[in-house]
């Protein structure tokens, strides 16, 4: 259950909970690893801490480690240890955010195939034009299989926020994407944020 303590703008929250299912005939796909509620299996745990500092106005600094049982779904038992830090910063109409991620699998299987260690970032500027219209861009670079030759993939973004109302916003942006492959995946994605 998430703990939460601490003054001064810093906040530390400790979480157990269910861990992924990564299917070996899938590579080690981490995003093909996150379970459906109703059909997760509680039988593999995962370990959670997170700290953040939120001191001075505007700024979001963040650290978080992840430590995951067996993240197998079938085949040898992988343990899988994550960690995250990110930087928020708003300040009047200017707002930036980056963040850096790390999976380190560690089973001979996962070493086999070249996925013991993905890793990736990105970052991400912004500029409110007016009340209803924002500019945005990000770079990012990650690579699903640096235990190997696995090539990194590059991808940049550049987008408009959309805001009817102040606690709605429409996106949409452009992806340009360089792989060492040479696949590339370049279009137009539209999002829609809600807050309350």
């Amino acid at each position: 259950m998430p703990r939460a303590s601490g003054d001064h703008g810093i906040s530390a929250t400790l979480a157990v909970s269910t861990g992924l299912a990564v299917s070996t005939s899938d590579d080690f796909n981490i995003r093909k690893g996150r379970q459906k509620l109703a059909k997760a299996d509680a039988s593999d745990v995962a370990i959670t801490g997170r700290v953040v500092y939120r001191g001075l106005p505007g700024l979001e600094l963040g650290v978080s480690a992840q430590w995951s049982e067996n993240i197998a779904a079938m085949g040898p038992k992988t343990t899988a240890t994550l960690f995250e830090t990110h930087v928020i910063y708003e300040r009047g109409p200017f707002g930036m955010r980056a963040l850096y991620a790390r999976w380190d699998l560690h089973s001979t299987a996962a070493k086999a195939d070249g996925k013991d260690v993905q890793y990736g970032f990105y970052f991400e500027p912004s500029f409110r034009i007016c009340e209803w219209l924002g500019v945005f861009g990000r770079y990012n670079q990650f690579n699903t299989s640096a235990g190997s030759a696995g090539g990194t993939q590059r991808q940049y973004d550049i987008g408009f926020n959309f805001w009817p109302h102040e606690n709605v916003v429409l996106k949409i942006d452009g992806q340009f994407q360089h792989n060492k492959g040479g696949d590339e995946l370049d279009g137009v994605n539209l999002g829609l944020g809600f807050s309350l």
